[in-house]
């Protein structure tokens, strides 16, 4: 008997293969949904995790501190009113409402800086170029005593309080009040050999107290002997202008009258008038009149003479009818003893002031020259002007 064989159907071939296809397309499906879908939750659960995270470090952060950090007030806005449609319907939008957290406490060093600063706040910052710095002025060396004459009975006093360029004005320790234009009027006479050193180192002194703001002039008064080819009434006059003016009580013109003064030489008879119209023309403030020998030298009446003398003072040194004062202060100073013609007491009179017009200054036995007998060489050379 013959074996046949038998067929399978080709229907039931083709359902069984479209069947696992379906089945294979529907498990990588599934497979490429579950991928998608685990992508989107991604993030989410991350953030999840991080506001979990957040609100246990601030739970930890409240237990450690019992004490509440300042709240910052929460400010809702106000409803939102209805806005109109097209259509007349009224629709309401809704707003968001932001909620603010409370602002953290600062931690114990923050507060404590904060402390520091508020306690100590830095200084103001200066607009503008700062100041210069403050130099200290170094004290200057002490004067070296100085003998100073005193009053009319002859002891010695100390002037020792005014320093150079202090612009105190003196002789000796005669003052004079606020003067600014000074004048040195000297009787330059044979007389007065016997306290001429005394008179140059008193006149320097009295010069270098003098300061820049201030003025003066030496003008040197006598009649030398007739045949004699020295100067009568003559000026300091450094740079030999045609006309006499006062100089600077500068540094330089000091140094010149220290130099000047070694020329002036004690010669002939004393004519105080000339010396003292000379300083009038020069309309100081103040005359320091020096001398002592106008007896010695006086010719004829006297009397007459010192008449003559204030009489022509009054008119070049009149009386300001408003202020009832002069235009310059003469302080008459005699040397040694008392003027026994009385002049220098009438000058002093009626064209000083208030303090010492007239005053005798004594002359120390140890500072005068060699005495009234001594002969001096003719300095008519040096003494032009």
């Amino acid at each position: 008997m013959a074996y046949s064989t038998r067929k399978k159907p080709l229907v039931g071939s083709l359902t069984t293969s479209v069947t696992l296809a379906l089945i294979v397309h529907a498990a990588l499906l599934l497979l490429v949904i579950g991928f998608t879908i685990e992508r989107v939750a991604r993030p989410k659960s991350l953030t999840d995790s991080s506001d979990s995270l957040n609100s246990v470090l601030l739970q930890e952060t409240k237990a450690k501190d019992p004490t509440p950090g300042p709240v910052i007030p929460q400010v809702k806005p106000p409803a939102p009113e209805p806005v109109g449609s097209p259509d007349g319907i009224k629709v309401a939008i809704a707003i968001p409402t932001v909620e603010t957290a409370p602002a953290p406490k600062p931690s114990e060093f923050q507060a404590k800086a904060a402390e520091e600063i508020t306690a100590t706040p830095p200084p103001p910052r200066q607009l503008g170029n700062p100041a210069p710095p403050k130099i200290l002025a170094t004290a200057a060396p002490a004067a070296a005593p100085q003998s100073r004459t005193g009053g009319g009975d002859g002891e010695l006093g100390a002037n020792t309080d005014d320093g150079v360029g202090s612009g105190v004005v003196a002789f000796t320790n005669v003052k004079g009040d606020s003067a600014k234009r000074i004048v040195y009027v000297i009787d330059g006479s044979g007389s007065m050999a016997l306290c001429l050193p005394f008179i140059r180192a008193e006149l320097l002194r009295s010069v270098a107290r003098l300061d820049e703001s201030q003025s003066f002039q030496i003008v040197v008064f006598r009649e030398p002997p007739p045949g004699s080819h020295a100067a009568g009434t003559f000026i300091l006059n450094p740079r030999k202008t045609a006309q006499n003016s006062l100089l600077a009580a500068s540094d330089l013109n000091k140094s010149i009258l220290r130099d000047w003064l070694e020329t002036v030489q004690p010669l002939g008879r004393s004519t105080p008038l000339s010396g003292i119209e000379s300083a009038l023309a020069l309309h100081p403030d103040l005359i320091f009149l020096l001398s002592r020998g106008i007896k010695r030298s006086s010719v004829g009446d006297v009397e007459s003479a010192n008449v003559a003398t204030l009489d022509r003072l009054n008119t070049l040194n009149p009386v300001n009818p408003v202020t009832s004062k002069r235009r310059t202060v003469i302080k008459a100073l005699q040397f040694i003893d008392d003027d026994p013609t009385g002049l220098m007491q009438a000058i002093g009179k009626t064209h000083g002031d208030a303090s010492e017009s007239y005053k005798v200054i004594p002359v120390p036995q140890g500072l005068r020259s060699g005495g009234q007998g001594v002969r001096t060489k003719d300095s008519g050379a040096l003494n032009k002007n």
